[in-house]
């Protein structure tokens, strides 16, 4: 799977076209959560980078000054999925995209564009353990032709609705 740069070209038929001669799917971003079983352009699959998410002000676009309202803002990314799915069946999933863990960073406001400090990737990764969040790759994706849908295959233990075709 390709990730577009920038979050740029997916809504561009040029580069959607050389995309598609190669690759089965594209992750664009800025998406924080992929809808699974519904009609979806499979050339604009969600992602989302973790830092730009969670750790910039959006009013400001400055970095926040404290680690606790990092690891809050990434708690509620990853949580906005349970709006969508309930009694064991999966309709959301959020994906993140993580570019780089600096261990030079002490601090959340040292950080720049996309680099994390290994202290909040550690609080992040330490939450969904705790919390049982089950972490899969993109390559649990999968692609329905028939409905133009995304949805997670062959994840024993795992209910995500019709995957047929």
């Amino acid at each position: 799977m390709l990730a577009y740069p920038g979050h740029n070209g997916a809504d561009d038929p040029t580069i959607v076209n050389i995309v598609a001669k190669y690759y089965h799917t594209d992750r664009s971003g800025n998406i924080p959560l992929q809808l699974l079983n519904v009609p979806t352009n499979r050339y604009a699959l969600a992602g989302i980078n973790v830092v730009l998410q969670t750790q910039i002000d959006k009013r400001t676009k400055s970095y926040f000054n404290d680690f606790q309202t990092s690891l809050d803002k990434f708690i509620n990314l990853v949580n906005s999925q349970n709006t969508y799915n309930s009694n064991g069946q999966i309709n959301a999933i959020p994906v993140l995209a993580y570019h780089k863990i600096d261990p030079t960073i002490k601090n959340v406001k040292d950080t720049s564009v996309s680099t994390i400090s290994p202290d909040l990737f550690d609080a992040e990764m330490k939450y969904l353990y705790d919390n049982g969040i089950k972490v899969y790759t993109m390559a649990n994706l999968r692609y329905n032709q028939n409905n133009n849908s995304i949805y997670l295959g062959d994840i024993p233990g795992i209910t995500t609705g019709s995957s047929s075709g």
